[in-house]
């Protein structure tokens, strides 16, 4: 079996429109919204972005695992694979934090957290670890919770990846079959690591909107390893399609009609935002949320990754080069959108929260510093470690060449 190792290149613009969902539902909170406002539900849940970036790596960070063992191939090295996400996830986030100190405080976003500056603080803050403490949880960045998550999935990508490496696979059959059963096995622990501890929640929180007052217990991996798996199982799907002298039907109809994924996406954002009006239950409601947040987030990514990507309205849109730049600087947007609102919220920038041109302002020198942020520090840490992960497999093909009997070595300008 072989494949194709095909680029995605609309994902930029779906990253572009989970960081803009994430900047906009900190709005409310400067704006102060009345909790009566019929907006408010809507704003509360884009938040959904976040799914769509934890789906966005769940495909692209399985895909090459998926790919090689797909194609029978070895294994790629776990440890340029660790350095790669290291440089691409700590050095910004670092600066970043320390950002948020002065701008914010010692606290960083949330002045009630234990501080950055702590030997508690800076031992949770820095490494990631701020999910396993109510105390550090929204301290520092406080959308920082979901880049613990995404390190703990990081961890967890490789061990996986083995583990499925040890079930015979023979045939694209025998690989489709094992690949859904273990992801659908993952899926089924996500939903029950949420629906206990959404049970075990504080009395009074809202659903997933007072994260204060609910367990820390919510917000690590296992509770969206459903999530996780659905961008893993789209990788699965789209290395088997690529194969085929012919696409499946659903994959054919993604192709011709983009838009058809996107209208399931806009009825499910318009039943989350009713989630709680219609279903009794705190506990009901956070477990419908989350798993409606998964759903909303595949249907966006269908038409990125099945299909021509020149073909339809949807995908001219994602093609567009401001969404596309947007998405290039989007980990800087995640970083930095809170303190900078908050503290323009403090200066009482353009008449205060409440006015459309705060919001502007907002919004514009948050993407001129998340420019600073990638051409700065990120794009240099990319560099890096594509360098580093080059090198190595210098050194692991001189290593096998030597290992080679001298008769099975090329000639010196061989091919």
């Amino acid at each position: 079996m072989t494949t194709s190792n095909p680029r995605f290149p609309l994902f930029d613009s779906l990253r572009a429109i989970a960081a803009l969902m994430v900047f906009a539902v900190h709005l409310p909170w400067v704006y102060r919204l009345a909790a009566d406002n019929p907006v408010l539900p809507y704003f509360q849940q884009l938040n959904v972005g976040v799914a769509v970036f934890f789906l966005i790596s769940g495909f692209l960070l399985y895909r090459p695992f998926a790919r090689t063992r797909y194609a029978g191939d070895r294994l790629q090295a776990t440890l340029p694979y660790a350095e790669r996400r290291a440089l691409r996830l700590f050095p910004a986030y670092w600066v970043a934090l320390a950002g948020a100190v002065v701008l914010v405080g010692k606290s960083g976003e949330a002045v009630t957290a234990t501080p950055v500056l702590s030997v508690h603080g800076a031992l949770a803050y820095f490494p990631l670890m701020q999910v396993y403490d109510s105390n550090t949880l929204l301290g520092g960045i406080s959308a920082a919770w979901t880049l613990s998550v995404e390190l703990s999935f990081y961890v967890m990508l490789p061990l996986w990846a083995m583990l499925l490496r040890r079930v015979p696979c023979n045939s694209p059959r025998e690989f489709l079959r094992s690949e859904l059963v273990a992801l659908g096995a993952l899926f089924v622990v996500g939903v029950a690591w949420t629906s206990v501890a959404a049970a075990q929640k504080a009395p009074g929180a809202a659903a997933f909107v007072d994260v204060t007052l609910i367990q820390p217990w919510l917000y690590v991996l296992p509770g969206y390893l459903d999530q996780f798996a659905l961008g893993m199982a789209l990788a699965v799907l789209s290395v088997v399609v690529v194969d085929r002298t012919e696409a499946p039907k659903p994959v054919r109809v993604v192709d011709r009609a983009s838009w058809l994924p996107w209208l399931v996406a806009a009825l499910v954002f318009l039943v989350l935002g009713n989630v709680i009006d219609w279903l009794p239950g705190r506990t009901a409601q956070i477990i419908a949320i989350h798993e409606l947040q998964g759903i909303f987030a595949l249907a966006l990514l269908l038409p990125a990754v099945f299909g021509d990507a020149d073909r339809g309205l949807v995908r001219r849109l994602l093609a567009n080069r401001v969404l596309l730049w947007i998405g290039l600087v989007s980990y800087g947007v995640y970083l930095w959108h809170v303190a900078i609102m908050s503290k323009l919220a403090d200066l009482g920038a353009l008449g205060g929260p409440d006015t459309v041109g705060f919001s502007a302002l907002a919004l514009a020198l948050t993407l001129l510093v998340a420019a600073a942020s990638f051409y700065g520090i990120e794009r240099h840490a990319l560099r890096l470690g594509r360098r580093l992960s080059h090198r190595r497999r210098s050194q692991d093909a001189d290593m096998r060449m030597r290992d080679l009997p001298q008769h099975e070595r090329p000639e010196p300008g061989g091919p």
